[in-house]
């Protein structure tokens, strides 16, 4: 059988037949069409040199100007001005010949000037390697010139003037006879030049020294002009030679100009029409080489466009990764199929699949990583599924299936619960094992809904709220949930404007000797009133922060809050401050900390953070050396809601903490005469005391409550029943009430407790 060639080859070689014919054509007709653009500035300029020449002349013999020749100045503006961008100059013409007096010499200035504009901006004179630099030299640089000597002579030229003046004529005529030779010789060098340079006999006139337009009589006087031996001249022979010469150039000049205008125009336009036939020859040769190039070419594309077919279709259905359905082709089979179901009574369940923390994979391990843990999770929704189930991938991470045929709510729960299951087996990745979880919603069709957009809407919510209760799980949907998932998305917005606005408070609980008499500091309480004027929890909107990624933004506004606000306290009270995990993870919370301290001015052993143990299982050592970090710069650490969690002991020697708080639950039980927690709670406060950490005793509410702590003799305590968190406003009278209480005689203990009530 006969190997195909790859697809990739037969493509590279049909770009190697076309590719470059199409090149070398376009390179063929930019460079035609460059030429034929130079050729057309070039006629333009010669046009317009053509026209201009004889009224220069005329300037030049000083003969009267006319209403023609402004006309033609005007005609000259309106053809050319734009295009060669000349009409200031002309303007300036104008404006010489229409004075009262016409200065002539100003008049032949401007009109030079004029001439040497056009012949640049038509690029004229651009290469001295091509008979027309020549031949426009001669026009726009020689002649002028030999206009202007002569002219001059002859203004100079009076016989009526005294013999000094006259003396003083000749002596500058004297010197313009010599000018005007070295001219004449200037413009029969140029053009034969111009001769020497056509080589292809496009000039059909020769320039030679006998030719007609330079049989001027100046040879008569100019071979016997010798500077030692000017003053036995005769003035009045020299003057008349002068006369007669320039007489005679202007004679022949405009013959000459208009010939070489003719010359020019007829060299240019033969050139013009063979760069045009160039440009003819090279579309045409383009064309019928590119017509043969594609000709091959679509023979061998008929060759792929049968197995090219297939694929196109599929990947126009398929994501191309994981083979699985698109967003389009799923919502658009999901559509009949629920059509289809509506009619025969068939139940589906959607289910709607995120993998969880799928950024981390990412950014920890690659996202080659992440496109295996992807693959993975395709393999195993389609092994988990029935053939007849519709599964798609909406993008990124997002998966979802149509299970068909349900015929119960326990049905579908299991399917979804087996999903969850299958998807938690690890994934090997370079010998490594990496742990993967997914949250799911379900919905139902037809109860929670018979369309694609409600159905997927109500899966999206359960989804939502399967993530929001720790992921790992499936939810199926309900009217509940929905309220629930609407008035957390409201409180996301509350949120949002909050830390956006700084429309965060923070109240304050007092912290209290064992005693319950002295006010040894205060910890910051984060609160949040919505726009509507209604207190959420913290239980309810610290979580939403940290999932949104506001919390560290909310958390360094609390430690400079908070800080801010102690330094109004008297130097023995301390503030402290909670930290969440998030703010951890991002980094840089001991920076944060220094920069708050230096703003605000207070000093480091004030301050206080507490933290939990879910920080602390998490990433242990960058953990430890950030607590560390915030030692160093003199901080308290304490270990909040302590014996709340599984393995509080084994981090009380693993890291530097300060002080231990024990968590409220353990003074509850005590309520409850829970002798457990009461052995419990002592232990932990000798335990604390032998590891040279202060112990608080959190939660305390009652009477009752605070005699027992405090015959456990801890270090603080904390509670409802010696102070309610409080507004700043309200803190002075409670620091004033302590300070009156600590400097009163010693009562007894129970005098002391019913004193802070």
């Amino acid at each position: 059988m006969k190997k195909k060639l790859p697809e990739h080859k037969l493509i590279a070689v049909i770009s190697l037949l076309v590719v470059p014919i199409l090149l070398l054509g376009w390179l063929f007709v930019n460079e035609s069409n460059k030429s034929i653009g130079f050729a057309r500035q070039k006629l333009q300029g010669t046009s317009f040199l053509e026209r201009f020449m004889p009224l220069y002349g005329k300037i030049a013999s000083q003969e009267p100007i006319t209403a023609a020749d402004k006309f033609l100045l005007a005609t000259l503006k309106r053809d050319f001005g734009p295009s060669l961008d000349i009409s200031f100059e002309i303007d300036q013409v104008l404006t010489e010949i229409n004075a009262a007096t016409v200065n002539r010499v100003k008049a032949m200035q401007v009109s030079r000037q004029l001439m040497t504009n056009v012949a640049n901006h038509s690029s004229l004179i651009l290469d001295p390697d091509i008979d027309t630099y020549y031949l426009v030299d001669a026009l726009v640089l020689r002649v002028p010139e030999l206009l202007n000597l002569g002219s001059d002579m002859a203004a100079n030229l009076d016989y009526q003037k005294s013999s000094n003046e006259a003396a003083q004529n000749f002596d500058r005529n004297f010197l313009k006879v010599g000018q005007f030779n070295a001219a004449l010789k200037g413009l029969h060098q140029s053009m034969n030049a111009a001769m020497q340079g056509n080589k292809d006999g496009n000039l059909k006139f020769k320039v030679a020294s006998e030719n007609v337009m330079f049989q001027v009589r100046a040879d008569d006087f100019i071979s016997a002009l010798d500077v030692s031996s000017k003053n036995i001249l005769a003035p009045k022979a020299v003057e008349a030679g002068a006369i007669a010469t320039f007489k005679g150039f202007l004679k022949n000049a405009e013959y000459f100009s208009q010939n070489t205008n003719l010359q020019l125009n007829s060299l240019l336009q033969k050139r013009l029409d063979e760069f045009v036939r160039w440009l003819y020859l090279s579309i045409s040769i383009s064309v019928l080489l590119t017509l043969a190039a594609l000709s091959m070419s679509l023979t061998i594309l008929k060759k792929l466009v049968h197995g090219l077919d297939d694929k196109i279709i599929f990947l126009a259905h398929h994501d191309p990764m994981t083979r699985l359905k698109n967003r389009a082709a799923f919502t658009a089979e999901m559509h009949k199929i629920l059509n289809a179901a509506f009619q025969n009574n068939e139940k589906l369940a959607l289910h709607l699949i995120d993998l969880d923390k799928f950024k981390s994979i990412n950014d920890n391990l690659g996202h080659h990583a992440g496109d295996v843990v992807l693959k993975t999770l395709a393999n195993r929704l389609v092994e988990s599924s029935r053939p007849n189930d519709l599964i798609g991938r909406l993008g990124g991470d997002e998966f979802v299936i149509l299970q068909r045929n349900v015929t119960s709510v326990r049905m579908a729960e299991a399917f979804a619960d087996r999903i969850v299951v299958a998807m938690r087996r690890p994934v090997t990745l370079e010998n490594q094992h990496v742990n993967i979880s997914i949250s799911m919603g379900v919905a139902l069709s037809p109860s929670h809904g018979r369309k694609v957009d409600v159905l997927m809407a109500h899966a999206d919510m359960a989804l939502y709220a399967a993530k929001a209760a720790g992921r790992d799980q499936y939810l199926m949907f309900n009217v509940d949930l929905e309220r629930a998932i609407k008035r957390r998305r409201a409180l996301e917005e509350e949120v949002k404007h909050a830390a956006h606005e700084e429309l965060f408070t923070i109240n304050y609980q007092a912290q209290y000797n064992s005693a319950g008499t002295q006010i040894l500091g205060f910890e910051a309480l984060l609160r949040l009133r919505t726009r509507d004027g209604v207190e959420v929890p913290p239980s309810e909107f610290i979580p939403i922060a940290e999932q949104l990624g506001l919390i560290t933004q909310i958390g360094t506004w609390v430690i400079g809050q908070a800080c801010r606000v102690a330094m109004a306290w008297p130097d023995t009270i301390s503030v402290a401050v909670n930290l969440s995990p998030m703010q951890f993870a991002s980094g840089g919370i001991a920076q944060t900390i220094s920069d708050a301290l230096k703003i605000t001015g207070l000093k480091p052993n004030r301050l206080e953070v507490e933290i939990t143990e879910g920080l602390l299982m998490q990433n242990t050592q960058d953990v430890l050396n950030e607590l560390n970090s915030i030692r160093a710069l003199g901080v308290s650490i304490a270990m909040d809601d302590f014996g709340a969690g599984y393995s509080s002991l084994s981090y009380l020697w693993r890291f530097p903490f300060d002080k231990i708080k024990i968590d409220r639950s353990f003074v509850q039980a005590f309520e409850k005469n829970d002798m457990n927690a009461q052995n419990v709670l002592g232990t932990i406060v000798v335990l604390g005391h032998s590891l040279n950490m202060s112990v608080t005793v959190e939660g305390v509410e009652t009477a009752a409550q605070a005699q027992f702590v405090h015959a456990l003799n801890c270090d603080q305590v904390q509670g409802f029943f010696f102070s309610r968190p409080l507004p700043q406003q309200d803190l002075a009278t409670l620091i004033l009430k302590s300070f009156l209480q600590a400097n009163e005689e010693k009562p007894t203990s129970e005098s002391k407790l019913r004193l802070v009530q």
